[in-house]
């Protein structure tokens, strides 16, 4: 289990506490999310497979979850389908190296809010995650101001 808590390195604080949770076998590409994304999350937890990512939607709360499209266990529209069959609603970013539209089709129409091409649109990330999270009633989350010292998100483990 990889988990990430943001760290401040600046003088200004964390106000709007934002918990995503980053569901990616493929290494690269959750590290490359994750550090997009550690200026706009103040707490971040990844998994590899699909199946422990529904077991911790279930015991805890997550604002937004970021979803490989090829898991080893199933593909992320189909964890957006269980997902939204058992009630529980996460707004869901499916993330893909692979520019298939088929796959692109199949995760929106199963309940992915957002769906990006990895590496070309990764810059957005951030973006499409806090246009979100001000969807969903997290209209208080600000665009991204980088300070002279932007934050790090520090690994640990639980």
């Amino acid at each position: 289990m990889f988990v990430w808590r943001l760290v401040c390195t600046s003088q200004e604080e964390i106000v709007e506490m934002v918990r995503l949770l980053i569901i990616e076998d493929d290494d690269v590409l959750a590290l490359q999310a994750q550090n997009w994304l550690s200026p706009v999350c103040s707490y971040i937890e990844r998994t590899r497979s699909a199946s422990d990512g529904m077991k911790r939607l279930q015991r805890s709360s997550f604002d937004v979850a970021v979803v490989g499209s090829r898991l080893p266990d199933m593909s992320g529209g189909e964890f957006c389908r269980r997902v939204n069959n058992s009630n529980m609603f996460v707004p869901v970013i499916v993330i893909s190296a692979n520019k298939n539209m088929d796959e692109k089709v199949h995760a929106l129409d199963a309940g992915a809010q957002d769906f990006i091409d990895m590496p070309d649109q990764l810059e957005e990330l951030p973006a499409r995650m806090r246009c979100l999270l001000r969807r969903y009633g997290r209209s208080n989350v600000t665009p991204m101001v980088v300070p002279a010292m932007s934050p790090v998100a520090v690994p640990f483990v639980t």
